[in-house]
């Protein structure tokens, strides 16, 4: 990992650090880079705009809305823009290990958009990121907790993100800044 890979991660964890609420809307933010240093802006969106679907799903629409309007977006880019992250609440599970039954079941219920109901749903904030390389970052913290856990995934490494958030954020920046994306499975 690079020196700024990591101060990027310790940024998005220090985001999550400073929330002192739980049950906030999520927030789409723009990660800047000046003087080697990372930061983190919320965009100001109306917080009704994510109870129109689940958060997943209403960032996935604004990525393509921003898709077709990609020129324009790029040619306002503020100087030092390095990426997009995005901070929502969610809740995990152990899944457990593969092929097994608890996997299976644990499978079914996130595809149904049900693990909340599950025993041992644990309920968390989290902020995912890609750069400009696109290079995701991840940063989660369970409610009741001061641990924030912290990851980064390289393209190509073969053991990255996937998902909606990931693939949103990837449109988010190529629309903004105009830079193409390594692919992503899932």
């Amino acid at each position: 990992m690079g020196r700024l890979h990591d101060l990027i991660a310790d940024a998005l964890a220090a985001e999550l650090l400073a929330r002192t609420e739980w049950d906030e809307p999520p927030a789409l933010c723009f990660l800047y880079v000046e003087a080697g240093r990372p930061r983190i802006s919320a965009l100001l969106l109306p917080d009704e705009m994510w109870s129109a679907d689940r958060p997943p799903a209403v960032l996935a629409r604004f990525a393509a809305i921003s898709t077709s309007n990609s020129s324009l977006l790029a040619s306002v880019a503020p100087e030092g823009l390095h990426g997009a992250a995005f901070r929502c609440e969610a809740w995990e599970i152990d899944a457990g290990k593969p092929g097994t039954a608890r996997r299976s079941e644990a499978m079914a219920d996130c595809m149904a958009h049900r693990i909340e109901r599950r025993s041992d749903a644990k309920e968390i904030r989290s902020i995912y990121a890609v750069d400009r390389a696109g290079i995701t970052y991840a940063a989660v913290q369970r409610r009741g907790e001061d641990d924030v856990r912290r990851s980064i995934a390289y393209p190509g490494a073969g053991s990255g993100f996937s998902g909606t958030i990931p693939r949103a954020l990837d449109q988010i920046v190529t629309a903004v800044l105009g830079v193409a994306m390594p692919g992503r499975k899932g």
